[in-house]
């Protein structure tokens, strides 16, 4: 089986002697492995030299694990050498070195590497190896000391820096190697330490690297191509020191009298003076950020001591801070006095004016008071005067305080007396139309709440007796009157006011319609009937027949009787309704066409003798009055040529005949009526 090292390698300071670093296995085994020797290759490396160390020991369960190992050497003192060592240590073990001899003596080596630019330098043996075996028994082992250097490349291990380490002035590094060409790096070690400052040996400190911790590099570089990296650091670089001014009291502080501690600062600063802030110390209630009070009456005698709280520029710091004491003086302290502005009436605001205080308050609080006695509730700066305030005496009473509220003073207004108030003017208006049958409204507005209102209707300017609602039912009286509204408003506190609406003139009513039909045949020679309903009581009705649309004349009977001119026309009647107060309404029925009227079959007879020579009469009767009648004499029934009068002479020709006479009735309007024949008489 392959036998490997583990080995770690730790300061003693960070790892305890006798503390073993792996896990011990179930074993008896409990002796520590021996060390027979520790040795190194080489008593003098140069920078990124190959290092070798070979470690024997005897133990019966030797190391079982190739691994890496560390150890902290002390080296030549510089502030970077930690991190310089800690690379410069790392080592791992040779492949293949891990043997065993026939003696029991295990031995391996390792191999490290020193830094290509790791200080010359002895590093010493004063840190310990830590050698454990493969079941956690372990030992001490001493590493061996060696130097690094390089004969060929002598060089200062750092460079030396001079000058004043304050802002505003140079500092110079240098550095000892002979033969070889330097270049400089300048950076700020802790502020972006990538950024570099300059490359020169000498470099100016600016106000800014204030506090600032510089770091050198110097690459060296031999005419051989072999190059090297110092580095060298300064002390934080100190700033320019700088008198800032003074502080003072303008005026001096007294009681009640505004005093402000003032910073004058040194018209020789090399700078702008930054924002500063002056802070106020003393056994007196001062509250201030500005430097500016006003000492209370209890701060008399006592001492207010000022200093400055500043920040300077970058690169400066003061000699000093500025600083004054002085003791408070006695003064008068101004206590308003608080006044009442506004008019003094119900309904307006009045205002308190807290007046002219020491000492700037913070606030006020108030309380108005009427007649003296505090108002419940009334604690704002402005008052809203009450009805109940009427006659009244209204002040105010003012407090004022400050932030710390251990300080109040209060002070009273004079009174002042309250008048009522004065209502605004009513704006009246008629609401509705004003018609007879119809109710109008008054709109009143612009009037506080709780304001009452009272009504009077009035007639041409004249009350109307009883009309004193909000709203008027128009009668017939008030037609074509002018009508408008007297509205009164009442509210405590207040003197009363009126307003008069603009007056409007009543309108006629508007009567409802009602209903009318027509009775009877629409037949010529019949008699038409109006039958009306449903009309408003107390209406006049009168009655107007229609031929076509327009008016028959002298038709104005609640009947008509049809004529002949109303044939084929169309009849309706109109009634139409008055009242007093309203405007007349009329209702029209709907028109009907007269029919042709049906003359009245009547009989004739005739007169006279039937003898040859002798006249015959034809004489009709119960006919349709007004019919006009047409004759036709017959023989044997036979109608005779020419005989078409009412009268008919007997004709020798006519002897022994039966002769008769047929008779047609007409009239205009009417249809024409059947023939009527008369009885036959023989002629003799």
């Amino acid at each position: 089986m392959r036998r490997a090292l583990g080995i770690l390698l730790a300061a003693l300071l960070a790892v305890a002697p006798g503390t073993p670093l792996f896990a011990a296995s179930a074993t008896s085994d409990d002796q520590a492995p021996e060390i027979v020797d520790v040795a190194i290759d080489k008593s003098i490396l140069k920078p990124g030299d190959i290092g070798t160390y070979t470690i024997r020991i005897r133990d019966d369960n030797p190391p079982e694990t190739e691994g890496w190992f560390n150890w902290s050497p002390s080296t030549p003192i510089f502030e970077w050498s930690e991190e310089t060592t800690r690379k410069l240590n790392g080592g791992k073990m040779v492949a293949g070195s891990l043997r065993t001899s026939d003696d029991g003596v295990t031995s391996f080596q390792v191999k490290f590497e020193v830094l290509p630019d790791a200080p010359y330098g002895s590093y010493a043996q004063n840190y310990a190896m830590v050698i454990s075996d493969s079941i956690g028994n372990y030992t001490h082992a001493v590493s061996p000391s060696f130097v690094v250097d390089d004969p060929q490349h002598p060089i200062d291990n750092e460079p030396a820096i001079t000058g004043k380490r304050m802002v505003g002035e140079t500092l110079e590094a240098s550095l000892n190697a002979p033969g070889a060409r330097v270049e400089w790096q300048w950076t700020r070690r802790f502020d972006d330490p990538d950024k570099i400052l300059g490359t020169q040996s000498k470099i100016f400190l600016k106000t800014d690297w204030f506090w600032s911790i510089l770091q050198v590099r110097a690459i060296v570089t031999w005419p051989d191509g072999h190059t090297l990296v110092r580095r060298a650091y300064t002390d934080y670089l100190e700033g320019i020191p700088v008198d800032i001014g003074s502080i003072s009291f303008d005026p001096a502080p007294a009681v009640g009298v505004q005093s402000t501690a003032k910073f004058i600062p040194n018209p020789s600063l090399p700078f702008k003076m930054p924002p500063t802030e002056v802070l106020l110390l003393s056994s007196a209630d001062i509250d201030t950020s500005t430097g500016t009070f006003t000492p209370f009456p209890q701060d008399a005698g006592k001492q207010v001591y000022a200093r400055l709280s500043y920040q300077l520029p970058r690169g400066y710091y003061a000699t000093s801070s500025p600083e004054a004491r002085a003791t408070i003086a006695t003064g008068v302290w101004r206590k308003g006095p608080p006044a009442v502005s506004g008019t003094p009436e119900v309904g307006r605001t009045l205002s308190a004016k807290p007046g002219n205080w020491s000492g700037s308050p913070e606030g006020f609080f108030y309380q108005w008071l009427r007649n003296g006695k505090p108002i419940p509730g009334e604690e704002a700066p402005t008052y809203e005067v009450k009805p109940q305030d009427a006659n009244a005496s209204i002040s105010v009473r003012t407090t004022a305080f400050w932030p710390n509220w251990t300080h109040r003073f209060t002070a009273t207004s004079d009174p002042v007396t309250v008048r009522k108030g004065i209502l605004p003017n009513l704006r009246v208006q008629l609401q509705g139309t004003p018609k007879v049958g119809q109710k109008v409204s008054a709109n009143a507005s612009n009037w506080f709440d709780g304001t009452q209102l009272s009504y009077q209707w009035l007639l041409n300017g004249r009350s109307i007796t009883g009309a004193t609602k909000s709203s008027y039912a128009l009668g017939p009286a008030d037609s074509s009157n002018k009508l408008s509204v007297k509205v009164t408003a009442n509210r405590p506190g207040y003197t009363p006011t009126s307003t008069t609406s603009a007056s409007k003139t009543v309108l006629p009513g508007t009567l409802a319609k009602g209903q009318v039909q027509v009775t009877g045949t629409h037949k010529v020679g019949q008699n038409l009937t109006g039958k009306t309903s449903v009309w408003p009581t107390g209406a006049k009705l009168s009655y107007q027949w229609l031929k076509n649309g327009k008016s028959i004349k002298g038709a104005s009977s609640v009947s008509y009787k049809l004529s002949a001119a109303d044939r084929a026309a169309k009849i309706s009647l109109r009634v139409t309704a008055s009242k007093h107060g309203y405007v007349a309404t009329s209702v029209t029925s709907t028109g009907k066409a007269i029919a042709a009227g049906t003359i009245t079959k009547g009989s004739v007879k005739l007169a006279g003798t039937a003898r040859v020579g002798y006249t015959l009469t034809a004489k009709p009767s119960g006919w349709t009055s007004g019919s006009t009648f047409k004759y036709q004499w017959l023989k044997n029934g036979y109608s005779i040529k020419g005989a078409t009068g009412s009268k008919y002479k007997v004709q020798i020709k006519d002897r022994r005949a039966k002769i008769s006479v047929r008779v047609h009735a007409t009239k205009t309007g009417y249809t024409t009526s059947s023939h009527v024949t008369s009885a036959r008489y023989t002629v003799r």
